[in-house]
């Protein structure tokens, strides 16, 4: 074999390489950014629990309130998951604030519990929309694309998107 062969073998398997290593990089990167919003969904979803922990402790006359929180342990799927859980805070805040009593303490820190629920949902779930965006950058990506061609995977952006 003549040395120009020889170099050009090497030089194709050296490509094949690269580029198969580039491929599964890409693949990494799609399991790496689905891992990523299946993780900020269970921050979410233990905040959304958190808030139904607090809220159980509330009187058993609030029937709005346990229809909300049925609905929500029924819902099946990221959307209509969080769609319960809107009506749940809204019939918390109906309630809540129908019976607020400020002299009483008890009262103002069961209220304090539950607005701190909230809160901290609301900042898992500016995570979680931050995380999905950058999900959906990179399944839009040409790596994107190549990494889930290469893995099988289908899109976890959408699926857990609300939109």
């Amino acid at each position: 074999m003549s040395r120009t062969r020889v170099l050009v073998a090497a030089a194709a398997v050296f490509g094949g390489a690269m580029t198969g290593a580039w491929a599964w990089d890409c693949a990494r990167l799609v399991r790496v950014a689905d891992d990523a919003v299946a993780e900020a969904d269970r921050e979410v979803r233990r905040h959304e629990e958190r808030l139904l922990s607090a809220l159980a402790g509330f009187d058993d006359d609030a029937p709005e309130l346990r229809h909300a929180a049925a609905a929500y342990r029924d819902a099946h799927g990221g959307v209509a998951r969080r769609r319960a859980y809107g009506d749940v805070v809204a019939a918390a805040r109906r309630v809540l604030l129908a019976r607020n009593d400020p002299t009483d303490p008890l009262a103002r820190r069961f209220a304090d519990d539950v607005a701190g629920a909230l809160n901290r949902r609301d900042v898992a779930d500016r995570h979680f929309d931050e995380v999905v965006a950058a999900c959906r950058a990179l399944s839009g990506s040409f790596r994107g694309r190549l990494g889930r061609r290469v893995s099988g995977r289908p899109t976890a952006c959408d699926s857990h998107a609300r939109r």
